[in-house]
């Protein structure tokens, strides 16, 4: 995400951090917290409860062991949002940058509205389609490649149709540009 053809750390960073400014949560969830892009925004004094998810366990590990000493209400999980059950922890906002590309959209946006307190703040940001770049960048990093099968861009469209049925109410959308030409839709729902 940090290489230069890809160079999407920046942009992720900056988005969450602005949500965090915006909603100033005292509980978050982060969904897909790889390393943990973005927690050096986290004011620990605002936000007092923080679970850091990812499906991959050396994720959720890094992000803790970056982050435990300076977030003190952080725990770390690691869990497939599709299949394994939540823990049960209303918070004030949930935040999926780039995850819904890869996970069954009807099945997790309701358990996403699930963990939302009433008047909760769901915050996506979803890559859109492009003519002149493929969804899943090359790199010198072949590996990343493997991505591909499993990638399907989420229609904003969609997203707020599903959001809908799951009483989540779009209250913005912006979209966003990569230093590497990508364009983003950035969508903020509310419970």
């Amino acid at each position: 995400m940090g290489s230069p053809e890809v160079d999407q750390s920046a942009l992720l960073s900056e988005l969450f951090g602005a949500t965090l400014t915006r909603h100033q949560p005292r509980s978050l969830v982060v969904l897909g917290c790889a390393g943990g892009n973005g927690f050096d925004r986290i004011d620990p004094v605002v936000t007092e409860r923080i679970f850091a998810i990812d499906i991959n366990p050396a994720y959720t590990a890094e992000t803790f062991k970056r982050y435990q000493s300076r977030l003190p209400g952080l725990r770390a999980l690691t869990l497939d949002v599709q299949t394994d059950a939540i823990p049960a922890s209303s918070v004030d906002l949930v935040h999926a940058g780039l995850v819904l590309e890869y996970v069954d959209v009807p099945c997790v946006v309701p358990k996403i509205a699930s963990m939302l307190v009433r008047g909760g703040t769901f915050h996506v940001v979803l890559q859109l389609p492009s003519n002149s770049m493929p969804s899943v960048s090359s790199t010198r990093f072949i590996s990343l490649q493997r991505l591909t099968p499993s990638m399907r861009l989420v229609s904003p469209d969609e997203l707020t149709t599903v959001a809908l049925e799951a009483n989540l109410v779009l209250r913005n959308k912006e979209f966003a540009r990569s230093r590497a030409g990508k364009m983003f839709a950035v969508l903020t729902y509310e419970r």
